[in-house]
C-alpha cells in the first residue's frame, strides 16, 4: 500500500434454514415474557471428560485446607508446565507429584524442549526415577515453535519411554485451535492431540464470552477430525490468555498497579461459574476426552489462597476472601460427583441466556442449569409427575457458599413436588441450579 491509498472490502452472507427444529441459539430479540425451554435427548449420551486443574502459578504449596477442598472435586489430573532447561526441574516435579498424590490425581506434564541436550534429558530421567510420579500424559512442545514437530516428538518419546512406555504422549500446541488447524502435526506418531483455550483472544465483554461457549464444541469436533479419532485433551482452559499470541513462552508482564494481564476480575463471580458450566457442557457433549481448567489456588484458580498478600492498590480490583472457594468450585464439585460417567445432550431454546448440563450414573440423574445473563429468566423443563431436590447458588447465599462450602454442600436443598405437566423455574441473574432425583426424561 502507498501512503494515502484507500481500499474497501465487503462480504455477503446468505443464511438458509434446512428444516424447522429447536435451535441452540434463538434470535437475539426474544420477548421478555417468553419462557425458555431446555430439551434433553436421552439417546445422545457421551462419556464425561476427565477433568483436572493446573498447578498454581504463584508457586506456593497447597495448604491442608486447600488440599481438602480440592479433593472434593474428584479431579482426574493436575497439570504442570516444565521446561527441560530449568535448573529446579526435580523440585517442581516432586512438589507437583506430592500434591497430585494428595488429591488422588495423576500428573499431566506439559514439557517444553529447547535445543537438544542429552544432559538435560538425562536430568529429567533421573528426576523421574527418584520421584516416581504417577503420570496421566505427556504434552510435548518446543519453546520456539507454535506446534509440535515430528523431530521434537521423536526426541522426547525416545527418552520418556525409558521411564514408562504406557504413558500417552500428546502433540499439538500450547496455544489455540487455529494453530493446529493450519499446521501439519505428527499425529500418526502420537497418542493424543492437545490445544489450549481462552475466550478472550479478541474481546472480553460478558456477551462475547457467552457467545464463545458453543464455538468450543466446534473446535472440539474439528480437532477430532484432525486427530483421526485419537483422544483430545483441551489444556488449559483459562479466562485470559497466559501469554501473548505472538510469543512462544514468556508470560505477559503486568502494568504497575493493575491486575496481572492473565487475571480476570470475574474469576470469583457467579458469572464465571455459569460460564464454566457452559464450557464443561459443550466440551462433554462434543466428545473431548479430558479438559484442564484454570489453576488450583490464587487469582487464576478455583480457591483463593489462605494467605493472601495482595497490594492495597489491587485489593479493590479482585474481590475475594482468604481461603474462600470461588463459585466455579461448586460447579466442578457438582460435576465431579459424576466423574467417569455420562452426559446427556441438553439443548436450550436460547443458549445465550440459559444452558443445562445433564449427568447420569446407573439410573441416577442430575441436571445443572445456569443463567448466563444479568437478568432474571424463567425456564421450563420436561419433568412431571414426581419430585426433585433443588439447590440454588445465587447472590443470596453466595457468601455462605464461598466461605463455608462444606456446610453449604451438606444441605440437601428444597424438595419440589412436580405437577402432571412440566417443571417451571425462575432464575435470578447468573444463578445456578442443581436438580437431583430426576424422573424419567422426555425430550
Amino acid at each position: 500500500m502507498r501512503e494515502g491509498e484507500r481500499f474497501s472490502q465487503s462480504i455477503t452472507l446468505t443464511l438458509m434454514s434446512r428444516a424447522p427444529q429447536p435451535a441452540l441459539i434463538s434470535p437475539a430479540r426474544t420477548e421478555a415474557s417468553q419462557d425458555l425451554r431446555l430439551f434433553i435427548d436421552t439417546h445422545k449420551a457421551r462419556q464425561l471428560p476427565r477433568l483436572g486443574l493446573g498447578a498454581a502459578s504463584h508457586g506456593q504449596p497447597l495448604s491442608e485446607l486447600e488440599l481438602s477442598r480440592l479433593r472434593g472435586l474428584n479431579l482426574s489430573h493436575l497439570r504442570i508446565d516444565l521446561r527441560l532447561s530449568e535448573p529446579d526441574l526435580e523440585t517442581k516435579i516432586e512438589r507437583a507429584a506430592t500434591e497430585a498424590f494428595a488429591l488422588g490425581a495423576r500428573l499431566e506434564v506439559a514439557l517444553s524442549l529447547s535445543d537438544y541436550s542429552p544432559a538435560e534429558f538425562q536430568g529429567l530421567l533421573d528426576a523421574l526415577r527418584r520421584v516416581k510420579p504417577h503420570l496421566a500424559r505427556w504434552l510435548i512442545f518446543h519453546v520456539a515453535e507454535k506446534v509440535t514437530s515430528a523431530h521434537c516428538l521423536r526426541l522426547a518419546r525416545e527418552v520418556l519411554q525409558e521411564y514408562d512406555t504406557d504413558v500417552p504422549i500428546g502433540v499439538g500446541t500450547n496455544f489455540w485451535f487455529t494453530d493446529i488447524n493450519r499446521s501439519l502435526l505428527p499425529i500418526e506418531e502420537a497418542n493424543l492431540l492437545c490445544y489450549a483455550l481462552s475466550p478472550q483472544v479478541h474481546a472480553c465483554d460478558d456477551l462475547t464470552l457467552v457467545e464463545n461457549l458453543e464455538q468450543q464444541a466446534a473446535t472440539v469436533q474439528n480437532a477430532m477430525r484432525i486427530s483421526g479419532g485419537k483422544p483430545l485433551a483441551i489444556t488449559p482452559v483459562t479466562f485470559k490468555p497466559r501469554f501473548s499470541a505472538s510469543a512462544t513462552g514468556p508470560e505477559i508482564m503486568p502494568e504497575q498497579d493493575e491486575l496481572p494481564p492473565q487475571v480476570d476480575a470475574r474469576q470469583p463471580t457467579l458469572f464465571a461459574a455459569a460460564w464454566t458450566l457452559g464450557s464443561i457442557k459443550y466440551m462433554a457433549e462434543s466428545g473431548a476426552s479430558s479438559v484442564t481448567y484454570f489453576e488450583t489456588t490464587g487469582w487464576r484458580g478455583v480457591i483463593e489462597r489462605e494467605t493472601v498478600a495482595q497490594p492495597d492498590e489491587q485489593a479493590d480490583k479482585f474481590l475475594s476472601h482468604p481461603g474462600a472457594v470461588f463459585p466455579l468450585w461448586h460447579v466442578l464439585a457438582d460435576v465431579g460427583d459424576f466423574a467417569n460417567n455420562e452426559v446427556l445432550s441438553t439443548s436450550s431454546s436460547d443458549a445465550l441466556k440459559v444452558i443445562g448440563l445433564t449427568l447420569q450414573q446407573a439410573g441416577r440423574r442430575r441436571m445443572l442449569i445456569a443463567n448466563l445473563t444479568a437478568d432474571a429468566q424463567v425456564v421450563r423443563l420436561p419433568f412431571a409427575g414426581s419430585r426433585v431436590w433443588m439447590k440454588r447458588l445465587n447472590g443470596g447465599n453466595l457468601m455462605e457458599a464461598m466461605l463455608t462450602p462444606e456446610a453449604f454442600r451438606a444441605k440437601p436443598g428444597d424438595e419440589l413436588r412436580l405437577s402432571k405437566e412440566e417443571l417451571r423455574l425462575s432464575l435470578l441473574p447468573h444463578e445456578l441450579l442443581r436438580l437431583d432425583n430426576l424422573p424419567e426424561i422426555g425430550a
